[in-house]
């Protein structure tokens, strides 16, 4: 089962996701997960974990 991330965003990374999700042809949650894999991505502490997991806790 997949682990379920929530979290705020700013306006300029939904509108980021959403023209990503449309270039690729993706859904935005696919989209979202794309950019929290690259390395230095622009959504800082997002998919790394949640201050309510210990550390070492992988969410997939």
């Amino acid at each position: 089962m997949k682990g379920r991330i929530t979290t705020t965003l700013d306006p300029e990374a939904v509108v980021y996701i959403r023209e990503m999700a449309e270039t690729e042809k993706i859904n935005r949650s696919e989209a979202l997960g794309e950019i929290i894999r690259q390395p230095g991505h622009i959504l800082k502490g997002v998919g790394h974990g949640a201050p309510s997991h210990p550390k070492g806790t992988k969410i997939s």
